[in-house]
């Protein structure tokens, strides 16, 4: 239809899920995880329900939720939110911040270590208004419903310095945090990476220390800097840390180029640029270490991290131009990308006879637009 046009809000309500492929490897159907269920389980039989609150103010644009993860123990649940974070299962803070990390540093049972007490908003509410209320009342005529108007104002402004003074004791930082499922913290767990001044430059050059670069911080004091890694002159869409090396981080970046770095000197180890410099969006390192799988705009490929060689491509004829989620096996010799409605299965070492890579995973939809909405945000190997 001339001049349809697809959202996100539209995508959600129209869309019906219809899977055209399932899990299905080299032919053969994979089978169900096994579990005290005979059958994978749906909605509705879940163990518990956590309802996320939407306290957003009417008219304000907030997506419900974006993302969450698990503590390393399994004991603590984090929601991301568009315009707020929520721990659960310990102490719950709100927080709504622009282009800025926030650390908690929180004790074995998810309570904030170096944390100021909590006021007591609604007890302090109802005694500034206690106090005033005779007043109010008698010498300026105000009725009930609007001494408890002033009084739903304290408490607003009670919530907001509240919030101020319990974050004031949290450490912050400049910058936010890369896209495509990157290792934030170093193998060793001493160090988080972030990027600075993410900005595009599409609209114009900016000086050299206000381009997009990859700041590495102590986790120890997020306020200090480590290594500013420069050299990126449009936005760094992907950045991660090598699973067993300390030193090293690869990076992606709409200026045409990816990079891997030593994290200890700043200095980059090899930039792998393409001749037509189209826009670069993720990547993901093997297991091992040794290699890192990048991708860019029609291009997706295996590199060595030791020296910066391409080893092996993804040709395939029906791959998406934007190829952003990918996942390597824990034996490292199988890749699983996201390629717009399916999910590829890349043997990237196997020999070229054809079969180094086949669809495990495929939604259908007969509409060419929605097709273009559908996408898969993080894969992940079992085992």
């Amino acid at each position: 239809m001339p001049g349809e046009s697809m959202d996100r809000s539209r995508f959600l309500k129209e869309y019906v899920l219809d899977v055209e492929t399932e899990f299905t490897i080299d032919g053969n159907s994979a089978n169900w995880v096994p579990t005290t269920h005979v059958r994978a389980q749906k909605w509705g039989e879940e163990i518990s329900v956590i309802d996320l609150k939407d306290e957003a103010p009417k008219g304000r644009f907030r997506h419900r939720s974006a993302t969450m993860a698990l503590s390393p123990d399994n004991k603590f649940l984090i929601i991301a939110r568009t315009r707020s974070s929520e721990f659960t299962g310990g102490d719950e803070e709100n927080f709504k911040a622009r282009d800025s990390i926030i650390m908690w540093h929180l004790d074995s049972d998810g309570k904030q270590i170096g944390r100021k007490m909590p006021m007591a908003v609604e007890g302090l509410a109802d005694k500034s208004i206690e106090a005033i209320a005779n007043d109010l009342a008698n010498h300026h005529e105000l009725d009930i419903d609007a001494i408890n108007r002033i009084r739903l104002g304290f408490v607003e402004t009670l919530k907001k310095a509240d919030v101020q003074n319990r974050a004031s004791v949290l450490q912050k930082s400049k910058g936010h945090f890369p896209s495509y499922n990157p290792q934030l913290i170093s193998c060793d767990g001493k160090s988080v990476l972030l990027i600075e001044h993410g900005g595009s430059t599409q609209s114009g050059m900016r000086p050299k220390e206000k381009l997009p670069q990859v700041v590495v911080r102590p986790l120890a004091d997020i306020s200090r800097v480590s290594i500013r890694l420069m050299g990126h002159s449009d936005t760094i869409i992907w950045a991660s840390w090598s699973p067993v090396d300390p030193r090293t981080i690869a990076t992606a970046s709409w200026d045409g180029t990816h990079r891997i770095w030593n994290a200890e000197t700043g200095e980059c180890r090899h930039e792998i640029e393409r001749p037509e410099r189209r826009q670069n969006w993720a990547g993901a390192f093997s297991p091992d270490g040794k290699y890192v799988l990048l991708s860019g705009t029609d291009d997706v490929g295996v590199y060595e991290v030791d020296t910066g060689k391409k080893i092996s491509e993804l040709k395939h004829d029906g791959l998406a131009a934007w190829v952003r989620t990918l996942a390597w096996s824990s034996s490292a010799d199988e890749i699983a990308p996201e390629n717009s409605a399916s999910i590829l299965l890349w043997r990237p070492f196997a020999n070229r006879t054809g079969d180094e890579f086949n669809d495990i995973v495929k939604m259908k939809s007969e509409s060419r637009l929605m097709t273009m909405f559908l996408n898969f945000i993080r894969i992940e190997w079992l085992g």
